[in-house]
Order: structure tokens, then sequence, then C-alpha cells
């Protein structure tokens, strides 16, 4: 099972899909969070793997918006808890 699954995150990378890449990072910090409810160790394929979608998503993010990408995972932080402030998500 363990190979199917880094096989399964690997192919998710290869696409280099923006949406694959926000997908797979989600699915993996949700099992992450469910994982840490339930006081059981997150794994380490998982990890790496979230790892290496983070670096790729925030690489895509930080030149898109112009900004470092170490100020991403802040940006993105700051985006939900305050949707729409600086008027990218105002609807028309």
């Amino acid at each position: 099972m363990l190979g199917e699954l880094a096989e399964h995150y690997a192919n998710a990378l290869k696409t280099y899909d923006r949406a694959e890449l926000v997908e797979l990072t989600m699915s993996i910090y949700a099992k992450k969070r469910e994982l840490e409810g339930q006081r059981q160790k997150f794994g380490t394929v998982d990890e790496r793997f979230m790892k290496r979608a983070e670096e790729l998503l925030f690489g895509e993010l930080a030149a898109a918006l112009g900004i470092p990408r170490e100020e991403v995972p802040r940006y993105i932080e700051a985006r939900l808890e305050r949707p729409g402030e600086d008027g990218g998500d105002a609807e028309a």
C-alpha cells in the first residue's frame, strides 16, 4: 500500500498542474490534522510529498503574486482569515 500511495503522490506532482497541487496539498494537510487529532504519527511519505507539493505550489504563487516564496504561506493565511480585502476576490 505504501508504494501505491507514493506512486499516487508522485503522479500528481508530475502534472505540475496548480489545481492538482492544491488538491494534493490540501488532502495531505487534512490527513495530517486528522492523524494529529487521533495522536497518531504522520507518515514520512506524506510529509515528503506534502513538502514537495508546497514547494512547487508556493513557487508558482510567488511568481504570480510577485512576492518572495517565503512570504507565500503568510499570504495564504492572511487571505483565509480576511478574504476579499485586497479586492482580488470581489465580485463584479
